[in-house]
């Protein structure tokens, strides 16, 4: 199975999208153990809301587009790149509300608060 960043893309469906929350901190190497599930903001709704493709789970995240912004195209391998969320977007008054405990860790280690 090719890296399944890239599989996002064919699985939207066209909608405007990134790929964000843990999944975005694993592409930006901020957690340390390997996420199984890819985390997909979308800005249509997508039916099934979760899908399992070789004991990946990709799970689709309904945002209005008007609140789908600071995606970033990264690039995965040397010949193919991957939508993501900005990490300094990642936090914000939209979904502090659904951080959890790692997330917030390594965003402070992130920016070294002094």
């Amino acid at each position: 199975m090719p890296d399944w960043h890239l599989i996002a893309q064919y699985l939207v469906k066209g909608a405007k999208y990134y790929i964000s929350y843990y999944s975005a901190l694993q592409i930006h190497n901020l957690i340390t153990q390997p996420s199984l599930k890819e985390q997909i903001v979308v800005s249509k709704q997508m039916s099934p809301s979760e899908i399992k493709i070789k004991n990946i789970t990709f799970q689709f995240i309904y945002h209005n587009e008007n609140h789908i912004f600071g995606e970033k195209k990264i690039w995965i391998d040397d010949f193919n790149y991957a939508t993501i969320e900005e990490f300094n977007n990642q936090i914000n008054y939209k979904n502090v509300a659904s951080l959890n405990v790692q997330f917030l860790f390594a965003y402070l280690l992130f920016v070294k608060i002094e």
